[in-house]
């Protein structure tokens, strides 16, 4: 906040202006100055490392984190894309809420592949600044973010418990009954 102050003789001396020479204030608030820094990713999912991370899950979203917030509508499927093998694109759908992207692949991925995922500079942050990319901070040009990741070789599939004792929804079950469980594998 500013205050100014226009003193009490400040026109032509004339006093008569004011009914004593005392200072009028008033208070007001500027503006902050423009946003001219560049969004940038903080982190991803999977994480961006080299060489990128190897096993991950076949059916990963993929995400990423920015430094502020970003204009929504700028974040979508051909701002944010995901390749593999090589420059298939992948099928998929994109979502945005605080500060982070996700991209949801349309089918589960291809084990073993290696993935390219990528966020362009057409995504910018409230104030119009284009993405910086996976370049230093000190330099100012916008730039596209890319990482990969390569999909673990054997697809998983998760126990099922076959079967529960005491069954599903039993009721008048004693209070010192055996609970336990039976799993599709060891």
């Amino acid at each position: 906040a500013t205050d100014a102050v226009v003193p009490g003789n400040a026109l032509a001396g004339n006093q008569g202006v004011l009914p004593a020479a005392s200072n009028y204030v008033w208070t007001f608030t500027t503006a902050p100055g423009l946003d001219t820094t560049r969004p940038r990713v903080i982190t991803t999912v999977p994480v961006t490392s080299s060489p990128g991370p190897i096993n991950v899950a076949t059916n990963t979203a993929i995400s990423a984190a920015f430094t502020e917030p970003m204009a929504a509508l700028t974040l979508n499927a051909a701002s944010f894309t995901l390749t593999g093998p090589g420059l298939t694109p992948v099928l998929g759908s994109v979502t945005y809420a605080s500060q982070v992207v996700v991209f949801k692949p349309a089918a589960v991925l291809v084990a073993g592949t290696t993935y390219t995922a990528t966020v362009t500079t057409a995504a910018t942050d409230l104030a119009g600044n284009q993405l910086a990319g996976n370049q230093p901070p000190a330099l100012p040009a916008a730039s596209n973010y890319v990482w990969t990741f390569t999909t673990a070789a054997l697809v998983v599939t998760p126990p099922t418990i076959t079967l529960t004792n005491p069954i599903n929804l039993a009721t008048g079950v004693l209070l010192n009954a055996a609970v336990n469980a039976n799993f599709s594998e060891a």
